[in-house]
């Protein structure tokens, strides 16, 4: 599959999530159901930015937004499954911040039919976290011999552009559930883009 394809696919994708998602929901007027649907809106408004980064040709800028991409889906899920009321109290008031780790094992155990896809997150966790930072992977990407300039291959765009499609995804399903709305239209495209 080309780039190109790949972002055809993608906006495929941006689409049909358009004509399932709801505009509106009952959302209980509990500090943790609304924290959990900014959290997984966040996620999806990121997932639209990595999209326009990546069609203007700022590559590495998009790389670096995959990590927030999947912050924001898992801090969104930590908020609406996990968090005791105390912990999102010190939250707000920036005394809490829950372990990523952590919180990726609480989700395996508790998410099922898709409890396997956090173990899928949770491994390239740290490769995004090198991205966002400009670590090792985001840095070798610019040197070469003889020159510094980005380099990232289509394939490696590709497989970006699955994994925030994955993501996307996964919130889009959060945020209906937070909503109160049902599930199952994306169960289909959860396994799709885990094939």
């Amino acid at each position: 599959m080309s780039i190109d394809q790949a972002f055809q696919r993608s906006t495929e994708l941006s689409d049909w999530l358009s004509s399932v998602l709801h505009e509106q929901g009952t959302v209980e007027e509990s500090r943790r159901e609304r924290i959990a649907l900014v959290y997984v809106s966040l996620a999806l408004d990121h997932r639209e930015a990595f999209r326009l980064l990546l069609e203007q040709g700022a590559r590495a800028t998009a790389m670096a937004v995959t990590r927030p991409i999947l912050e924001a889906y898992v801090r969104g899920l930590w908020a609406f499954h996990l968090a005791s009321e105390d912990q999102m109290k010190n939250f707000l008031e920036d005394r809490y911040d829950p372990s990523v780790e952590r919180v990726f094992q609480g989700l395996k155990k508790l998410t099922q039919p898709h409890g396997q896809v956090f173990e899928i997150l949770r491994n390239h966790y740290g490769t995004l976290c090198d991205y966002a930072h400009g670590g090792p992977r985001q840095v070798s990407r610019w040197l070469r011999t003889g020159e510094v300039m980005p380099r990232y291959s289509d394939d490696q765009m590709i497989e970006a552009l699955r994994f925030v499609d994955l993501v996307g995804v996964l919130a889009s399903m959060a945020r209906e559930r937070i909503m109160g709305h049902p599930t199952d239209a994306f169960d289909g495209k959860v396994n799709e883009l885990l094939t």
